[in-house]
């Protein structure tokens, strides 16, 4: 998983985020002959509003690698 320093509301949650890579960045990082730092400057966070649009809080039944499945992503009431 490719990491980035958080952005917007997500600081809130933790210092950092996943990253999300668009079709071209996506095989740029793929191909074994480009160089680390061209993706790395390639990569914009421009897709990264995806993840900035909406954030709720979960049980903490999430925190266990055991557990799996939809409960893990539900709202808490």
């Amino acid at each position: 998983m490719l990491t980035t320093e958080s952005e917007g509301h997500l600081k809130d949650i933790h210092h950092w985020m996943p990253v999300i890579l668009n079709n071209e960045t996506r095989e740029m990082w793929l191909s074994s002959d480009m160089p680390f730092d061209y993706v790395k400057a390639s990569i914009d966070g421009s897709n990264a509003s995806v993840l900035l649009t909406q954030s709720y809080k979960v049980s903490t039944y999430v925190n266990s690698i055991k557990n799996d499945g939809e409960k893990c992503s539900m709202p808490l009431q």
